[in-house]
């Protein structure tokens, strides 16, 4: 067969290039359901780090600080000394909830 010639392909031919695994079938999906509506220890982690970064953002300007420098290192001393205990104060909840559940 040349590069010009209009021949059908060959059923018995096999293509050069392997198939990937997705095209040998419909793709499959995995839906994870919570049986409880409580927040997520990342929720709360999250959370514990942010909100002290948004009021020190906040506050930054009120307080004087002058300077994106500044206001970054505000914001970077309040996530550290604020948002990093209740992150942690968070985890320790908790893991104290959890093993309360379990017994």
């Amino acid at each position: 067969m040349t590069q010009h010639d209009p021949a059908p392909h060959d059923a018995t031919e096999q293509d050069p290039a392997p198939h990937d695994a997705t095209e040998q079938g419909p793709a499959r999906t995995t839906v994870y359901v919570r049986g409880r509506r409580t927040p997520t220890l990342a929720f709360w982690v999250v959370l514990a780090l942010v909100v002290p970064a948004v009021v020190a953002l906040i506050a930054a300007p009120l307080l004087g600080v002058g300077g994106a420098g500044g206001i970054l290192a505000f914001t970077f001393i309040a996530v550290l000394s604020i948002g990093v205990p209740l992150a942690a104060l968070a985890a320790l909840v908790d893991l104290i909830l959890e093993r309360r559940r379990r017994r």
